[in-house]
């Protein structure tokens, strides 16, 4: 690619934080009520700090498009790297039609219209190939939609919480205590609230995933994913104190409350109704912008597996730009059958939850593969002796430490998935994302066997 043509380090923050910052989990980070904000800097320093150096050194030292498959491969073998790429992939392709469900309730919102399960499905879809379509474009040419993205996000998340310190401000009574007591942490809201703030930040490796595409990877790469960590972490608690400001925990919708919110801080008539559907507007910009980020990476990960027969072949195509055309399109294809599916049990009288339940699917599998990719790291730092070009400090204990941690946080944020010390395990929950994962592990497996005895040489294809 031409230099001139690829990202500095404004535009590469920039692009971490459209892709970390996803303000479809702000809502649900807010249910867990005021004692979530201490939670927050907990797994913020333990979870997200030794998560970004780590993801950092590991993106400057192995910069191949392979990313989290590269490094797995490279350290426990090839079997290990397919299992990745494809938990990594699946996991990205289930949660595009969930992003785009809440594309549909959001806008049915906006403009005051109830939408059926079948509109709902077709404007989902709809918005799925449109995000295929400019997941195609080169990442530079495609870039203005990060960077509109993450200019939104802010926009969106500022006027939240600076909203709600007005509210407060203004002598109005906050929908939720704020008091030293009710602000300590306690475990129960830590174990809700630890599987969706893991799963609002993960995602710096996408960055690392398309280092062919930034101008200085070595340098920005690391910079990056400190500076829009920082970012990061200020949004969500900004927008989440704005949130809890005028709803009560317990009545936060987590598809509904950033626009319930808005409505409530600003109102719905004049000046400040017109600013609410303009911030409306603006949020559904960054769910697009969401998926298309996230495209960038996971594309170029199935992409590059593929090339190595641990993916389908099918998924070693590209366009004229170069772009991972193949995996790609099958997003758009997985998108589709899922929102059918939905729609099909929504109107047969079925439990509609079950489409949140692919949700949790695909961020069950998510993490999964950084349950692989932490080992991993430990694992390269002892039998690699490629050069750091930025090496994480400390020494061997502090090291184990920053893996073994975040690690524990992962598996817990599994578990909470089904399990909750409040509600116990929810059996009907349990019996169909466990099936869903056990099927998707299966699928990963039987393409493991079938492509064993290929060869492990890339497939030469044209660009």
């Amino acid at each position: 690619m031409d230099d001139s043509k690829k990202l500095g380090l404004l535009e590469t923050i920039l692009f971490g934080v459209c892709t970390v910052l996803v303000i479809d989990t702000v809502a649900l980070s807010a249910s867990a009520g005021t004692g979530a904000f201490i939670w927050w800097l907990i797994i913020l320093v333990c979870f997200f700090l030794p998560y970004g150096l780590i993801t950092a050194e590991l993106s400057t030292t192995f910069p191949q498009d392979g990313g989290i498959y590269d490094w797995v491969k490279r350290a426990f073998g090839r079997s290990w790297g397919a299992r990745t790429a494809w938990l990594y992939w699946i996991n990205f392709a289930l949660w595009i039609p969930a992003v785009y469900y809440l594309f549909a309730v959001v806008l049915g919102q906006l403009i005051g219209v109830d939408f059926s399960p079948w509109q709902i499905a077709a404007i989902s879809i709809a918005m799925s190939w449109v995000a295929v379509y400019i997941s195609l474009l080169p990442v530079a040419d495609a870039n203005w939609v990060s960077t509109v993205g993450a200019i939104c996000k802010v926009i969106v998340m500022s006027v939240l919480g600076l909203a709600g310190i007005y509210h407060l401000a203004s002598g109005n009574i906050s929908a939720n205590p704020f008091t030293i007591n009710d602000l300590t942490p306690d475990l129960d809201t830590g174990l809700a609230l630890i599987s969706v703030a893991i799963f609002g930040l993960v995602g710096f490796e996408v960055v690392g995933g398309a280092s062919d595409s930034l101008k200085n990877p070595d340098k920005d790469i690391p910079k990056a994913t400190i500076l829009g960590g920082l970012m990061i972490a200020f949004f969500y608690l900004l927008s989440s104190f704005g949130i809890l400001a005028v709803i009560p925990a317990g009545d936060i919708d987590p598809s509904a409350g950033v626009y319930e919110s808005a409505e409530l801080l600003l109102g719905n008539t004049g000046f400040l109704g017109l600013l609410v559907k303009g911030l409306s507007v603006l949020f559904l910009f960054t769910l697009i912008s969401n998926i298309v980020n996230w495209s960038v990476g996971v594309n170029y990960v199935a992409r590059y597996a593929a090339l190595n027969n641990d993916m389908p072949k099918s998924f070693t195509t590209v366009n004229k730009h170069g772009v991972a055309k193949g995996a790609a399109l099958w997003n758009g294809a997985v998108s589709t059958v899922v929102m059918i599916g939905y729609a099909i049990i929504a109107t047969s009288g079925g439990n509609e939850d079950l489409f949140w339940n692919v949700f949790s699917l695909g961020a069950i599998t998510l993490l999964m593969t950084y349950v692989i990719m932490f080992p991993a790291f430990l694992k390269l730092r002892k039998v690699d002796k490629t050069p750091r070009i930025f090496k994480m400090k400390g020494n061997r204990f502090i090291i184990a430490l920053a893996c073994y941690v975040p690690t524990l946080f992962l598996i817990l944020g599994i578990i909470t998935f089904f399990w909750t010390p409040e509600a116990g395990v929810d059996m009907t929950f349990l019996s169909q994302v466990g099936t869903g994962v056990v099927i998707a592990l299966v699928l990963g497996e039987w393409g493991i066997i079938s492509r064993k005895n290929k060869s492990v040489e890339p497939i030469e294809v044209e660009a």
